[in-house]
C-alpha cells in the first residue's frame, strides 16, 4: 500500500514537472500585433511586381492612408516611402485620440473660430460641444465665448461622455 502510494507521488510530480517545464519553454504569444516591415508590405500588395504599390492594389489601413505615405503624390508607393511612412499612435483607440483629455478652450477656440470673430456659432461647432450648446452658452446669444468655454465642467468623457457617478 505504502509502496502503491509512494509511485503514484512520484508520477504525479514527475508529471507535474514534466508539463510546468514544457509550458515555460514555449514562447508566450500576446495579442499585440507587430508592425509590418517594408519589405512586407511591399511582398503583399505589389501584384505586378513593379517595386511600387499603386492604389488599385492595396486594401485595408494602407488603402485608408494611401495619401499620406504617397509623399511625391505619383499615385505608387515605394520602398522609401513604405520606410518614411509615419509610425501608428498607439495612445488610446487608434489614430491617436485619448479618452478624457480634451484641448484647452484657446485651442478649442484656435481651431473652431473659422472667422475669427472670437466666438463659435452653432455652425461651427460640432460634437460634445454641438450636443451641449445651450447648456455651454450661458448668456443665451447664440454663440460661445471664450469665457463660456473656460466654465466648461471637466468630465471624464469615457463611457459616452458621463461621469463616474453618474455611470
Amino acid at each position: 500500500m505504502k509502496k502503491q502510494l509512494l509511485i503514484k507521488t512520484m508520477t504525479f510530480g514527475l508529471l507535474t514537472f514534466f508539463f510546468t517545464q514544457s509550458g515555460l519553454s514555449q514562447e508566450v504569444k500576446t495579442d499585440k500585433k507587430e508592425r509590418p516591415t517594408p519589405e512586407k508590405i511591399m511582398e503583399k500588395f505589389d501584384a505586378n511586381k513593379d517595386a511600387k504599390i499603386s492604389e488599385d492594389e492595396v486594401q485595408g489601413r494602407l488603402k485608408k492612408h494611401f495619401a499620406k505615405i504617397d509623399a511625391n503624390e505619383d499615385g505608387a508607393i515605394s520602398m522609401d516611402e513604405l520606410k518614411a511612412r509615419p509610425k501608428r499612435d498607439r495612445k488610446g483607440k487608434g489614430h491617436g485620440k485619448r479618452k478624457g483629455n480634451r484641448p484647452s478652450p484657446d485651442k478649442i477656440m484656435e481651431k473652431l473660430d473659422g472667422d475669427k470673430d472670437a466666438k463659435l456659432s452653432s455652425d461651427e461647432v460640432k460634437g460634445p460641444l454641438k450636443k451641449n450648446f445651450a447648456e455651454i452658452d450661458l448668456d443665451q446669444d447664440g454663440y460661445l465665448s471664450l469665457e463660456e468655454l473656460k466654465k466648461v465642467p471637466k468630465r471624464n468623457y469615457k463611457g459616452k461622455g458621463k461621469r463616474k457617478s453618474e455611470r
